[in-house]
Order: C-alpha cells, then structure tokens, then sequence
C-alpha cells in the first residue's frame, strides 16, 4: 500500500494528520460502515464507509448530506449495496434505529437482500468525549483516499477544522468517523481476547495431556 500523510498546521485542531492511501490492500478482511444520523434540521446524516484490512480501515465512500429521510434511506441503502457492504452499524439515539430499520427494509423489499447485518445502538456519553477518546484510533489506524480533500470537500471541511476545545458548529463526521474506528478498534479487541482464551485453554489440554503421559512415582 503506498501511504503518505497530509498535515494541516493549524492550531487547536482535533485531526492535525490524517493518513491517505493511494491503493488499496489486496486482503481484505471486512467491508463495514457507520451511519450517524440527522437528529435535527441542522444535522448532517454522515456515514462512512471503508474495507478493513489488518485491523487498519480505509474509507472508500461517504455519504454526507442534509437531505430529507424520504431521500436519504433509499440512497443509503444503494449505497450500502454498490459498496458490497457485510456489516453496518447505525448510532439509534435520536430515530436512528427507525432509519436503520427503513434502510433494512429498502434493501429487502427493492432489492431482495439481507446479506447486509444491520445493526443499532444507543449513546449514553457524552459525544464530543466520544470523538476524542477515539481520535488516537482514526489518526494511526484509518486512511482516506488521497483526493479526498477534493472529492468530498464539505467532510474534508468538517473533519480537518474540528476543534478540541470550544463549540463546533457541525460535529456530525466526527463522530460518524470515529465510530468507524472504534468499531474495528473494538474487533480488534475482541479477536485479541478470544486469541489470549484459545492460548490459555490450549495450554490448559496440554498440560492435562503431559500429566496423564507421565508414570506414577513409587
């Protein structure tokens, strides 16, 4: 995979380096997204969408928009199937497991498929702790295309000018962004776990196999 880096010098800024791609791996492990949808008027519906490879994910589309749901849901959910997407997850506070289950829905009745795992869950956070605490995963762990400055611009925007400290007006892709980290983040934690527990049971049957191998002392 050929990398480089792209840095914005500018004070105060949540996301100072966000790392690119020119190609993407040949293994992939996982195509996933994550949907934060519009709460109120103002909101954006942000959702990215990205192949995991090695525990590391790499964003192949976005879709960012103010749009009505009667828009929204049937656009999502084609996009959702072009993407080849297996697994997506949706943030439910604020109707979003009513639009997740309408994505659902669309990709069943127009297009006659469940192979997408549609899933949903509340927040019970604070958000912006949210965004922050999984800032460290999105700057070493996940990569844009390398024009994504220029393909989506208004994510661009809204991600490179977050503040750290202070009111954002738009905290949308933030949060839709490091969602997408955590939940390979959390995979990843996972599979660790279950890793540890296969070495330590392993062990466990192979002790049991050297005990019953040795002779009886008299």
């Amino acid at each position: 995979v050929s990398q480089s880096r792209y840095s914005i010098d500018m004070k105060g800024r949540l996301f100072p380096s966000i790392r690119t791609y020119k190609d993407l791996p040949d293994k992939v492990d996982k195509i996933i997204a994550f949907c934060d949808t519009a709460d109120e008027g103002s909101d954006y519906l942000a959702c990215f969408i990205g192949v995991v490879s090695k525990l590391e994910g790499y964003i192949t589309d976005v879709y960012y928009t103010k749009e009505p749901m009667e828009k929204t849901e049937p656009e999502l959910a084609k996009k959702l199937l072009d993407n080849h997407v297996q697994m997506a997850k949706f943030e439910s506070n604020g109707g979003g497991k009513e639009f997740a289950r309408a994505v659902e829905k669309i990709l069943f009745e127009d297009y006659h498929t469940r192979m997408i795992d549609i899933q949903w869950f509340p927040h019970e956070t604070n958000k912006k702790s949210r965004i922050i605490s999984g800032t460290p995963f999105v700057l070493n762990h996940i990569l844009f295309p390398e024009d994504w400055q220029t393909r989506w611009r208004e994510v661009y925007l809204a991600i490179s000018g977050y503040q750290r400290e202070g009111k954002n007006k738009h905290d949308d892709a933030a949060e839709a962004l490091t969602e997408f980290g955590r939940i390979i983040n959390d995979e990843g934690a996972m599979t660790g776990w279950v890793n540890f527990m296969r070495g330590y049971i392993d062990g466990e049957e192979d002790k049991k196999e050297t005990n019953k191998k040795e002779p009886e002392k008299t």
